[in-house]
């Protein structure tokens, strides 16, 4: 009778030990909203104005363990890459976005929790990495007309200028997590993406333009070296150790 009871007492005294270190495993699904920062240069100032921005939705799994306050992050997710041609408050030639399978490591550390509120705060940081795809589209030119008038007109080439097959990428993230029930959590992420590291400052993608808008033109060039911001949520279930 005493050999039950003393494995009982020692799975109790392992079992607490490691509640009381806060071990646990988790697995999200997440989604953000990315904001792709886009550089241009302007060759030939024109009428329209161009927005830099645009705007991508990403999803992924990922999946973290933590021990006290630290822990580790490992998660894949369809990165956006793609340049769009758009003009503030007219219109925009668009197309579908590339994806890049980006494998992301990140370290977490807990900086702040309140047991009132169910609420803890993390900081991330670490790097994504994934295979590129060199694709290159070329537009031809297109038209607007006002009854019968033409009033814009445009050409878009889409190239790469990276031909490495690796993407490196350093993240960084915070991260408001919400316990709903002692399983169940949220999570409200606030990422920023720097710039393709491994590409050692060559874009990504490039495009240049040329348009036409009642017998004014402009001409320019825009790049993409893969940054940008990324707001999201997370959906998760958790696991104590």
């Amino acid at each position: 009778m005493k050999r039950p009871v003393n494995w009982c007492i020692l799975f109790v005294c392992l079992f607490g030990s490691r509640v009381s270190n806060g071990q646990r495993l988790t697995i999200s699904a997440d989604g953000y909203q990315r904001w792709e920062i886009i550089q241009s240069q302007v060759d030939v100032p024109g009428p329209l104005k161009i927005d830099p921005n645009n705007l991508r939705f990403t999803y992924g799994l990922s999946v973290s363990y933590e021990s006290g306050r630290n822990g580790v992050e490992a998660g894949v997710m369809a990165y956006p890459y793609r340049i769009d041609l758009r003009f503030k408050n007219f219109f925009s030639g668009q197309t579908g976005p590339s994806n890049i399978a980006l494998f992301t490591l990140l370290y977490r550390r807990r900086l702040l929790v309140t047991k009132k509120h169910k609420l803890a705060l993390y900081a991330l940081a670490g790097v994504g990495v994934g295979h590129y795809r060199n694709d290159k589209i070329q537009y031809g030119m297109g038209t607007v007309s006002v009854n019968g008038t033409v009033v814009y007109s445009d050409h878009f080439d889409e190239y790469s200028t990276y031909d490495r097959p690796v993407v490196l990428l350093p993240v960084t993230q915070f991260e408001l997590e919400k316990s709903l029930s002692p399983r169940l959590f949220i999570r409200a992420r606030a990422t920023y993406v720097f710039p393709n590291f491994a590409g050692f400052a060559r874009p990504l993608e490039e495009a240049t333009y040329s348009y036409t808008y009642q017998q004014q033109n402009g001409r320019g060039t825009l790049t993409d070296y893969g940054n940008g911001s990324m707001v999201g949520l997370s959906l998760g279930y958790q696991i104590t150790l």
